[in-house]
């Protein structure tokens, strides 16, 4: 049995709490001020930086982390918000595309606005320079050794 004062229990339990804290502080920013969950956002944010502005779904859930039932939940929804549009792949006939709207790209440029604010209140401004980059750096090279879920 791992006790609670290990390091590596405490820094994993630390790492939830923050993260569960500034995810539930994010959302509630965005819901009220650009109408949008921080997931759906991320979902806009990836189309939007895609070259044509489409992914397959498969794609697309891959690297927002959700599972293909839950993207099609979610993109269901930015479809009915006129966000998102859905068609076939005209290279994959079993695949399908998710593509950004113009509406969809001007709620994203609208929400950006919003997402950075509030991650500039509710993380980044209670931290110095040094600390979010060793943040990024320390994060980012975690997460470079694991293995990305196949969709």
């Amino acid at each position: 049995m791992i006790s609670t004062d290990d390091p590596g229990v405490q820094a994993w339990r630390t790492l939830l709490r923050s993260h569960a804290a500034i995810v539930r502080e994010l959302d509630a920013a965005m819901e009220q001020e650009a109408g949008m969950s921080v997931r759906a956002y991320e979902v806009l944010v990836r189309l939007a930086h895609v070259p044509g502005g489409s992914l397959r779904m498969a794609e697309l859930a891959n690297s927002v982390y959700l599972s293909p039932s839950g993207i099609t939940r979610l993109v269901d929804q930015l479809v009915r918000r006129g966000l998102v549009t859905r068609r076939k792949d005209p290279n994959d006939a079993r695949s399908y595309l998710a593509e950004l709207t113009k509406r969809g790209q001007s709620s994203f440029e609208r929400a950006s606005v919003v997402y950075r604010g509030a991650v500039q209140t509710h993380f980044a401004q209670r931290l110095s320079t040094e600390q979010l980059l060793s943040i990024s750096e320390i994060l980012g090279a975690f997460a470079e050794g694991l293995p990305r879920r196949a969709s």
